[in-house]
C-alpha cells in the first residue's frame, strides 16, 4: 500500500502505523457513529467528514484490501453496533470485510457539498405515489425497467441529468434512491419527489439502507429493523438483494420481506419469481452497460437480452431489466420500449409486483335468483378519485388490481345502476355484489279473459331504449330474465293492434296485462256472427223449402285451439314472406 501524506510517500506497515496513531490520539475527539472510507485523492465527501468528526481512513492498494487494517477499526468498542462507512470500497473483498464486522457502506464518495445539503431540512416523510391503473393480466410479457448505480454519490450528481432528460414520463422507469438522502441531502430527495411523473416510481438500493451481504452479518436482525425505520422516511417498500456466498437465498429474502415490511425484493441471482405470505421475490440478473461505441449498441445489448429471456417460454412472462449504468437514459428507454412489439408490455415496478401478487379486489356479480351477469360494467374508484373501469367475463366476474385501500364500487347492467358498495380492504379480498337484477313474467289477455297468444312484446326502459323483445306463447305468456330495476313501458301487438302498458320493476315480478282482442276473442266474435245469420236465415224462410243440414259436432275448445292455429300460421307466412293476402 502507497500513500502519499503532507508531501512524504509511505508503504505497507508504515500506513497502518500512521492510523493508529491517529486513532490514539484522536479517537476520543471524534464520532463513534459512523466511519469513512475515501481515497487520498477524493475531495467531494471530506467538508462533511471533517465537519461531523468522522474518522477517516483508507485500506486499498492496487488490487488487494489491508482486511486487518478494516477490522481494526471496525471492532473498536466505542462504535455504535450497526456502523455506516461513508465513500467506497473499490475492491468487493472490502464489503465483505465489512459486512462480517457488522458495517455497511453509504456509497458516497462522489457526493458533493453533504455539509450544505445536510443542513437543509424538510418536512418528513417523503409519500411517493402509488396510483391504481387499470391493470388486466394478459398474455403478455411484462417488462419492467430499473435505473440503479445504487449510491448516494449517483443520487448527487449523475442522476440529476438523468431526470431531465425529455423523455423521462415517457416510459415506464424504477429509480433507486439512497434511504440516507432522507439525513443526508433531504432537499434533494423532496426535490425527485416533487417532480415525479405517474411514470417514475423510487425502490431502495441494494441492501436496505447500505450496501452490504446479509448473509454474512452477523447482527441481521438490528440491521433490518433500521432499515425499515429509514426506508418509511422515504415510503420505500422495496429493495435489491446483492449477497455473498449464496445469490438466490430466498430465504434471506423472506427474512427481509418480513422483518422490514417491504412489498417485494429483487435480487441479480437467478431468474425466478416467488410470491410469499410477506411479499414477492424476484430474481434477475442485471444488464451493465459501460462504455459500448453508441447508444446503437447499447439498445441492440439491452434487447437482445430481454428476446433472449422471453424465448421458449409460455406466457404471460415477467422480466426485470435491472440496469446498473450511468449512461442509460430515459431517451435511451425510450428507444428499447418503441423498438419491441404489441407482445410486450413495459410497466412501472410497482405494477410489475401487482401483476405478480395477483388481483387485489375480486368482484362477482349476480342477479337477484344467483345467476351470475356476464358483460356487467363495473367502475371502482379508489380515495384519491382515480376511477377504474371492468366488464365481468362469462362467470360474472372482474378482477382489480389494485393496493389495500377503500374503493367504491357501482355496478352497472344494460345501462342502470343495479348495485352499488363501499369496500375497505387491507389485504386481497373477494365480494360478491348482489345486483338489483330480476326477471319478470307477463301474462297478456284479452277483454274477455282469454289469452293474448302469440302477440309482439317490447319492453322500453325510462330512457326509451329498448331492453327486451319477445312473443307470448300460446298461454299469452313471455318470461324476461336479467332486467334490472326501474320503470318500463310495455308495447304489445296483439292481432297487429298496438297496446301501451306502465310498470315499476323492484322485484321477481308477474304481471297481468288487458289488451282489447286476442285470436281467441276474434274467433268467438267470428262465430257468434256466422250464427245470428244462420238463425236469421232459418226464420225468414218457408218451412219445407230450405234442406235442413245435417246436425254438426257442437262447438269446443279444440275447434277455437284448430282456429288459432291456422290464424297464426296466416300471421307469421305473412311476416315471413311480407306478402298479403291468403297463404296457399
Amino acid at each position: 500500500m502507497v500513500q502519499l501524506i503532507g508531501g512524504q510517500v509511505l508503504y505497507g506497515d508504515q500506513i497502518a502505523e500512521m492510523y493508529e496513531w491517529a486513532h490514539d490520539e484522536y479517537w476520543s475527539s471524534c464520532s463513534h457513529s459512523m466511519l469513512g472510507h475515501l481515497e487520498p485523492d477524493i475531495h467531494h465527501l471530506r467538508d462533511f467528514l471533517v465537519a461531523g468528526r468522522v474518522f477517516t481512513f483508507y485500506s486499498e492498494s492496487g488490487r488487494s484490501v489491508d482486511e486487518e487494517l478494516v477490522r481494526t477499526f471496525l471492532s473498536d468498542d466505542d462504535l455504535d453496533t450497526i456502523t455506516p462507512i461513508l465513500g467506497y470500497f473499490t475492491e468487493e473483498r472490502g464489503f465483505r470485510v465489512a459486512s462480517e464486522c457488522g458495517a455497511y457502506v453509504i456509497v458516497s464518495n462522489y457526493a458533493p457539498s453533504l455539509t450544505v445539503h445536510s443542513s437543509l431540512k424538510v418536512e418528513l416523510p417523503l409519500v411517493q405515489e402509488r396510483p391504481n391503473t387499470n391493470l388486466e393480466l394478459e398474455n403478455k410479457v411484462y417488462v419492467s425497467f430499473l435505473m440503479s448505480p445504487n449510491s448516494l454519490a449517483y443520487n448527487l450528481d449523475y442522476m440529476p441529468d438523468q431526470w431531465q432528460d425529455d423523455r423521462r414520463g415517457d416510459v415506464p422507469i424504477g429509480w433507486t434512491i439512497s434511504p440516507f438522502i432522507y439525513e443526508l441531502a433531504p432537499a434533494v430527495a423532496q426535490w425527485y419527489y416533487d417532480r415525479a411523473t405517474e411514470a417514475d416510481y423510487f425502490m431502495a438500493p441494494p441492501s436496505g439502507i447500505g450496501n452490504m451481504y446479509p448473509s454474512l452479518f452477523p447482527d441481521l436482525g438490528e440491521y433490518l429493523a433500521a432499515s425499515s425505520r429509514v426506508l418509511r422516511m422515504l415510503d420505500l417498500t422495496e429493495t435489491w438483494l446483492w449477497n455473498f456466498p449464496d445469490q438466490g437465498n430466498e430465504s434471506v429474502a423472506q427474512r427481509i420481506l418480513e422483518e422490514c415490511g417491504l412489498r417485494a425484493v429483487f435480487e441479480n441471482a437467478p431468474e425466478s419469481y416467488v410470491k410469499t405470505d410477506d411479499g414477492i421475490y424476484v430474481g434477475s440478473y442485471m444488464i451493465i452497460i459501460g462504455d459500448e461505441p453508441s447508444n446503437e449498441y447499447r439498445i441492440g445489448k439491452i434487447l437482445d437480452e430481454i428476446r433472449a429471456r422471453r424465448s421458449g417460454k409460455e406466457l404471460p412472462i415477467f422480466i426485470c431489466v435491472y440496469l446498473s449504468t450511468f449512461r442509460a437514459t430515459p431517451s435511451l428507454m425510450w428507444e428499447v420500449m418503441n423498438s419491441l412489439d404489441d407482445e410486450y408490455q413495459i410497466v412501472k415496478p410497482i405494477e410489475f409486483i401487482r401483476l405478480l401478487e395477483g388481483p387485489g379486489l375480486n368482484l362477482r356479480t349476480s342477479d337477484q335468483s344467483g345467476r351470475p351477469l356476464p358483460g356487467c360494467d363495473l367502475t371502482v374508484v379508489d380515495s384519491t378519485g382515480r376511477v377504474l373501469t371492468r366488464q365481468t367475463n362469462q362467470n360474472g366476474e372482474a378482477s382489480f388490481f389494485v393496493d389495500p385501500g377503500e374503493f367504491s364500487v357501482v355496478a352497472a347492467w344494460k345501462g342502470a345502476t343495479v348495485g352499488q358498495t363501499t369496500i375497505s380492504m387491507a389485504e386481497q379480498t373477494s365480494v360478491d355484489l348482489s345486483c338489483r337484477v330480476f326477471d319478470v313474467t307477463i301474462s297478456l289477455k284479452d277483454f274477455l279473459g282469454l289469452p293474448a297468444g302469440g302477440s309482439r312484446i317490447t319492453l322500453y326502459a325510462s330512457r326509451g331504449n329498448v331492453l327486451a323483445r319477445g312473443r307470448t306463447n300460446g298461454r299469452g305468456l313471455i318470461t324476461f330474465q336479467g332486467l334490472p330495476a326501474g320503470k318500463y313501458s310495455l308495447v304489445a301487438y296483439p292481432l297487429g293492434l298496438k297496446f301501451r302498458d306502465e310498470f315499476s320493476l323492484e322485484g321477481t315480478t308477474d304481471l297481468s296485462s288487458r289488451v282489447s282482442l286476442s285470436v281467441y276473442s276474434l274467433l268467438l266474435l267470428v262465430i257468434a256472427g256466422c250464427g245470428s245469420v244462420t238463425i236469421l236465415f232459418v226464420i225468414f224462410l218457408r218451412p219445407g223449402t230450405t234442406p235442413q243440414p245435417e246436425p254438426g259436432p257442437p262447438f269446443s275448445r279444440l275447434t277455437l285451439d284448430l282456429e288459432y292455429e291456422k290464424i297464426m300460421a296466416e300471421i307469421q307466412w305473412r311476416e315471413m314472406t311480407g306478402k298479403e293476402g291468403l297463404s296457399k
